[in-house]
């Protein structure tokens, strides 16, 4: 009785999130155009931190572009590697800019804010160092209707088949945030490719509530939107999408995720915390079956429960997945999702005891 009542639970609310809102999110996205995004009248700005191997690749991404942002300022977080040397190399006759980080300020929050100060665009484009996207990114960004803040989908890609195991969880997150924003609002966004209207930003700036949190430039500028109840927007488009690697190593991808939780938890988003509360209960219901099955031996139900909620998450996230082309680690995402409670469980056993850093510097929380 335990397995039918979850599969049908389970898989019902996964297609109405997904399927149903996924399907839903264009025409939301797109309705009620008053306007275009204009290229003249848009910055993208980059913070940076020994980002020496990267920026060739971003820069030549740009030399690429079809059509270009009128202004692009890279904010350098005091770098100790060649990060300088290499700009100077790959930046001649793009329209870019380098701009150094005072002493006294450090880490990416403080490095946007400090080149926000030199914008007079209408626009913002807030992008990471190490990511490429296609040369007809910048066309789509035009096409796109005005509203205050625009979350673009930011994928993550393994540069290896060993590595696309670390793609998973956040393109399940990804697909059902884009979901949410379909059928209510979206609770996830990524700095690596969010576009607003600055002066929009400055009036609902809540600055002193965090700036004593290192990590989390994205997700609190979408709650301050969001309290401000601004025009938020969220497209799933690849053309519009950005591409940035995945971390070497188990240690690189845990550090990365207790970042992640840390600045999600500050925000203190109720419906973002309801959300991973029942994901949890999820998780615990489906563990408590597996081992009341196995205690029963009751294999064939056991089997049937695992395979069955395989080919349902197979065919939910399908659309996702193949929509950027992530077909090796659409194959993995049973295997990750079984896998799934022992993770979260060493996750929040690693939260207390485990002080996260970035770009060797310790993220405070």
């Amino acid at each position: 009785m335990e397995v039918p009542l979850f599969l049908s639970f389970y898989g019902g609310l996964l297609c109405w999130i997904v399927i149903y809102g996924g399907f839903k999110h264009r025409s939301k996205a797109l309705s009620n155009p008053a306007g275009n995004v204009s290229l003249d009248e848009l910055t993208v700005l980059v913070p940076l931190r020994n980002e020496a191997k990267n920026l060739p690749k971003i820069l030549d991404c740009l030399r690429c572009s079809r059509v270009k942002p009128v202004r692009w300022i890279f904010i350098n977080d005091h770098s100790d590697d060649e990060s300088k040397a290499v700009f100077d190399r790959h930046a001649a006759g793009l329209p870019v800019e380098w701009l150094s980080l005072p002493d006294g300020l450090q880490g990416k929050k403080e490095a946007l804010r400090f080149g926000m100060s030199f914008v007079s665009t209408q626009w913002v484009l807030t992008m990471d160092a190490d990511v490429t996207f296609k040369s007809t990114y910048f066309s789509q960004i035009q096409e796109l209707p005005e509203a205050d803040l625009w979350i673009l989908p930011a994928v993550l890609v393994g540069e290896s088949p060993l590595n696309q195991w670390q793609e998973v969880d956040l393109h399940m997150m990804n697909a059902i945030n884009v979901g949410l924003y379909g059928v209510c609002r979206p609770v996830i966004c990524s700095g690596a490719n969010l576009l607003f209207q600055l002066e929009v930003y400055r009036q609902v700036d809540d600055w002193d509530a965090h700036k004593n949190i290192s990590s989390g430039d994205d997700i609190f500028t979408l709650r301050a939107f969001r309290r401000a109840k601004r025009d938020v927007r969220l497209i799933s488009e690849p053309s519009l999408a950005v591409f940035s690697p995945t971390t070497r190593g188990l240690w690189g991808f845990m550090n990365q995720r207790l970042r992640w939780i840390g600045k999600t938890t500050q925000v203190k988003d109720h419906f973002a915390t309801f959300l991973g509360v029942l994901q949890s209960l999820f998780s615990l219901a489906f563990v408590g079956i597996v081992a009341k099955l196995w205690t029963e031996h009751e294999l064939e139900y056991m089997l049937v429960l695992l395979v069955v909620k395989a080919f349902l998450e197979w065919a939910v996230f399908a659309p996702y997945f193949l929509r950027y082309k992530r077909l090796g680690p659409w194959f993995m995402l049973p295997i990750v999702q079984w896998l799934a409670p022992l993770y979260h469980g060493l996750l929040w056993a690693l939260i207390p005891v485990v002080k996260p850093r970035w770009k060797g510097r310790r993220v405070f929380r």
